[in-house]
Order: structure tokens, then C-alpha cells, then sequence
């Protein structure tokens, strides 16, 4: 599940809750994962799921050192993992319970420990596979070691797995304060109170209230792979992020992104994910006005650009400092080459 913040500039929104718990900006929804500029000036959305911990907030911050991300909205996020050694369940949960795979039998505390051994570290890519957390029907009590069917209360030691459990998901956890709920139509739990968060149907994902009528609406948002890491958002155990432009990427690799970008420019479609787009222009024009091209190069031809943002070409006097869109007078823009 996961974490977020949406809107024009980019807010908050929750997202599929991993098995670790996990917050952004603003208010808390998500799946059980696990959690984690020049301009930072951005709203964030960020999703963190139940088992991802779907926490969405909003976030904007001018302090370029402190924060490199912009104008990105937190989505999906993840639960964030336990940092301290747990004194029972796993590094992501606190549960006295373990779950039995279906697909290999064999005893993890949580999906996400299956996963690590089975999938990501398993020594043969040919038999590598994941958990379908949906499918469990088997658990051991950690207490006394008894193996039996799914519930929430030992049938040997009579003791409780943990204070939320959810059926559907086969999840556990006793950190009730992360507010764990479970979407029916997201198909999982998430964190951040039921009561703050709606779900959109067309973008199949729980957002924070504060932005329903504003956030940009995608078919299944958060159902696509991150446009840096290439690592699926929905079921990641990263927080993920709505930019201004409705595209989904993890948090963090947003932020070391904008670390090599200065307009904090969607790494889909470009578009600058600044909080203050003109402010950043004003600047431009100064820097432009006090360093103009040297004499040898005011002859040169004109350049042709496509604007990034408003997608209008122009024909500029040639720089190699920045170019001016004649159309929308910002510099996010590219030289095209005929």
C-alpha cells in the first residue's frame, strides 16, 4: 500500500500499504511496504500502503540542500521498516504470527521476508517467485510454534498475532497508531485513517480529502513501473509521488533526480515540477540581461526550440547559456535539431 500530496503544483495521496510503514507529507495511507533541488518549492503526494505505508503529504520546501525534490505530490508510499531490532515479529512488522507461502510452504513473518529470500535474493532466477498475500491460508504462532489455519488468535496459546489484523490481506501488525485500514476497491490495507483519505476510481488509489477536487486524474496512476528505477509503484515498498504533470515515481529517486535538474522536469514528459516557475524565469532573465553572448557570437544564426512545458516551438537568437520560449517566457526548453 502507500503514501502522498496532490495538486496543481503537486499534493498528497496515499498509496498501497507495504508490510513496513511508512509516511511522506501530510497524512498517512498506504500498503504493508516498506517506506523510505534546485527549487524544492513543490507540493508532494505521497502514498505509503499499509504494507507499503501509504502516507500522503503535502510538502513544500525552499531549502534546496535539505530537500532536492520539487514540485512533486506524494502518492504511494510504503510502511516504513522498523529500525530498531524488533523485540518480536520481523524488521517490518511487529506480529507474533508467520506466514506459510502457498506457492513453496515455506514459514516467513511477512511477504516482504518471503520475497528478500525467494525472489530478490534467490540464488535461481528460474525458481525465484513472489508471494501472493492474498492466498495465504496458513499461519505459525511464533509463541508455540503451532501451524493452523488464518485468524487473528492462536488456537494452542491462545495468544492474539497482533491489535489489526486484516483477512483479506493476511496482514498483521501491532502498531496500530500508523491507522491501518483496508480499501476494498484498492484490494488492500492501507495507513493514515480511513477517515482521511477517498478513493478515485479512475486512478484505482486512496488520496487525502484536501485534494479531491483538484488532484489530475490517470487511469490506474500508481499501476506502472518508476520512470528511474524501474521498479513497479503499486506494490513498492518506496513511498511514491504524484509530480504536477499527474505522472508517478518514487520519492527518493525524484529527489536525486532533481539533483541533476534544474526545472525539477518530469522524467516522462518533461514538464518542470517547480513551486514557483516564474520566480525561477525571473532569475533567468537577470542572469541572461547581465551576461549577454559574447561579441563573436552575436552573428550567429537564430536556434529553433521546443518549449516543454506550453510545446511551442520558437526562433530565438542563439545562446549557450538558456533559451527563452517566446510564448510562454520560460526556460524549460530544448533546441530542436533540424
Amino acid at each position: 500500500m502507500r503514501e502522498n500530496h496532490v495538486d496543481s503544483n503537486g499534493h498528497n495521496v496515499s498509496g498501497e500499504l507495504d508490510e513496513s510503514g511508512r509516511t511522506s507529507n501530510g497524512s498517512d495511507s498506504g500498503d504493508e511496504n516498506e517506506n523510505e533541488g534546485e527549487e524544492e518549492s513543490e507540493s508532494e503526494i505521497k502514498i505509503e500502503s499499509e504494507e507499503e505505508n501509504e502516507s500522503i503529504r503535502e510538502n513544500e520546501s525552499e531549502n534546496e540542500e535539505e530537500n532536492d525534490g520539487e514540485t512533486e505530490t506524494a502518492i504511494l508510499g510504503a510502511i516504513t521498516t522498523n529500525s530498531s531490532p524488533p523485540k518480536y515479529g520481523c524488521q517490518h512488522y511487529r506480529r507474533r504470527a508467520k506466514l506459510v507461502a502457498p506457492c513453496c510452504q515455506q514459514v516467513f513473518f511477512c511477504r516482504h521476508c518471503h520475497n528478500d529470500a525467494m525472489d530478490i535474493n534467490h540464488p535461481d532466477p528460474r525458481l525465484a517467485h513472489k508471494i501472493d498475500r492474498h492466498a495465504v491460508a496458513e499461519v505459525v504462532c511464533s509463541e508455540c510454534n503451532t501451524r493452523q489455519p488464518k485468524s487473528d488468535v492462536c488456537i494452542a496459546c491462545s495468544i492474539k498475532f497482533a491489535a489489526y489484523y486484516c483477512a483479506t490481506c493476511s496482514f498483521y501488525d501491532d502498531e496500530i497508531s500508523k491507522g491501518f485500514f483496508h480499501c476494498e476497491q484498492c484490494g488492500i490495507c492501507r495507513v493514515g485513517g480511513r477517515e482521511n483519505f477517498f478513493h478515485c476510481p479512475t486512478c484505482n488509489c486512496c488520496f487525502p480529502h484536501s485534494i479531491k477536487e483538484s488532484h489530475k486524474c490517470f487511469q490506474d496512476a500508481l499501476k506502472k513501473d518508476c520512470p528511474v528505477c524501474l521498479d513497479f509503484l503499486f506494490d513498492s515498498t518506496h513511498s511514491a509521488s504524484v509530480l504536477k504533470c499527474g505522472h508517478t515515481i518514487h520519492s527518493h529517486c525524484f529527489q536525486k533526480w532533481c539533483r541533476v535538474n534544474s526545472f525539477q522536469q518530469c522524467p516522462v514528459c518533461k514538464k518542470n515540477n517547480l513551486s514557483d516557475p516564474e520566480r525561477v524565469w525571473e532569475q533567468y532573465d537577470t542572469y541572461m540581461t547581465n551576461h549577454p553572448m559574447p561579441e563573436e557570437y552575436k552573428d550567429m544564426p537564430k536556434q529553433t526550440i521546443l518549449c516543454n512545458d506550453c510545446l511551442v516551438k520558437s526562433h530565438v537568437p542563439f545562446s549557450f547559456i538558456a533559451h527563452k520560449c517566446e510564448a510562454c517566457q520560460g526556460y524549460n526548453t530544448d533546441v530542436v535539431v533540424s
